[in-house]
């Protein structure tokens, strides 16, 4: 389980709750503590890459 350190608590609860949905752990979470992202920044990113993942395997050829 990621460590989710200074994080307001909603972002806390979301990023938890991404992180089971999904069994991965968020990205960027040191961009998002230092500043570098916000908090919508590195959530949007997270789903993002999650979606460009997802599209791959939609995407991936099978076996005919």
């Amino acid at each position: 389980m990621a460590i989710y350190v200074d994080m307001p608590i909603g972002w806390k609860i979301a990023f938890e709750r991404y992180e089971a949905i999904s069994g991965v752990e968020p990205l960027y979470q040191e961009d998002m503590m230092s500043g570098v992202l916000t908090f919508e920044e590195g959530w949007s990113k997270n789903v993002r890459w999650l979606e460009d993942m997802l599209s791959d395997v939609i995407n991936t050829q099978t076996p005919s």
